[in-house]
């Protein structure tokens, strides 16, 4: 095998050009990694005096208690808008209802209105007649053919102002009618119908 041309062992081959870059390289790192922790362990340490040590105690403390205000604030903050999500969910039904069942006591309320009102008139015009048919006995009780709106109130014992307020009722009414003062334009009387003719008045017999 040695005889062969050419041929070399191994034992006697030089070593690989890139093998002896790649340990000096390593070599050359290690130096310096090794430098690097020398120069830090030279290097002199910071002293922290007494006092900066309790200020930066301090310091710790304070914002450690910040932060348990600012998270008991936010635990506050976050019930109050669970509350709020309460009400506003209450308030969305209510509001629900009314504008289910608004509409219905409208309905309603109309509808009782509508009665009170009809019965009030009703009443109001029984009252009114009761008191015209008065006015009509007491002036044929007394034989008076005609008598002022004054004069009618005394009778009725009402105000002059609430017999004026059915002063277009009176005249509807077939046993009066309403005409004007002889002594008086602006006065208006209130006149038995059977004793006038036209505008004149008739004397009732004796």
């Amino acid at each position: 095998m040695a005889g062969v041309l050419g041929f070399q062992p191994a034992s006697e081959l030089c070593p690989s050009p890139s093998r002896d870059s790649e340990l000096e390289a390593l070599c050359s790192l290690q130096a310096e990694q090794l430098e690097r922790l020398q120069d830090h362990a030279n290097e002199p340490r910071a002293i922290i005096r007494p006092e900066e040590k309790q200020a930066l105690v301090q310091l710790l403390s304070d914002l450690g208690e910040q932060g348990k205000a600012q998270v008991k604030q936010i635990e506050k903050m976050v019930r109050e808008i669970d509350d709020l999500r309460k009400a506003l969910k209450e308030a969305e039904e209510d509001i629900e209802q009314i504008r289910l069942y608004f509409p219905k006591l409208i309905s309603e309320d109309r509808k009782r209105l509508t009665t009170l009102e009809q019965g009030s008139a009703l009443s109001d015009n029984a009252t009114v007649q009761g008191h015209i048919t008065k006015l009509y006995a007491h002036m044929e009780a007394i034989g008076r053919k005609q008598v002022s709106f004054l004069e009618a109130s005394k009778c009725l014992k009402l105000s002059k102002s609430r017999v004026l307020q059915f002063k277009a009722i009176i005249a509807l009414d077939d046993r009066f009618i309403i005409v004007q003062s002889e002594s008086h334009k602006q006065k208006r009387l209130i006149r038995l119908r059977k004793y006038c003719e036209g505008n004149r008045t008739v004397q009732p017999p004796n």
